[in-house]
């Protein structure tokens, strides 16, 4: 995010596309943003986590994971599928690009209207 002000009215630039707005504007929607896509991990890991207790010891003998195909009088639960490192690896590298652009955004909002934000995360 790149940006050019004049006052209250900031032009900024993500990833190529332009649009003059409101910094408060920017880092509210940057927040919203972030908020989002911390739910949206916390239940990812909260998924995974939950299919590896369920395939602790021996209990993966007996669980069908995925669109595979298992003898069912064997499958006693099913874990749905889950994502890949891959997958986990790109929102997670999302997730501390955004905290970044909103800590940016913070920094182009002036001192007393920070006072009635909520501080960006640490």
């Amino acid at each position: 995010m790149t940006s050019q002000s004049d006052g209250p009215i900031a032009t900024y630039s993500f990833g190529g596309a332009s649009a003059t707005k409101d910094p408060i504007r920017v880092y509210l929607d940057l927040a919203h943003r972030w908020d989002a896509t911390t739910r949206e991990l916390d239940g990812l890991v909260s998924q995974l986590t939950r299919a590896a207790e369920r395939l602790q010891g021996t209990a993966w003998r007996k669980a069908r994971v995925g669109p595979f195909e298992f003898p069912a009088e064997l499958a006693q639960y099913t874990i749905p599928a889950w994502p890949s490192a891959e997958d986990l690896g790109r929102k997670m590298a999302g997730w501390h690009d955004l905290k970044a652009e909103l800590h940016r955004a913070w920094q182009l909002i002036p001192a007393e209207d920070r006072r009635q934000l909520k501080d960006p995360p640490l």
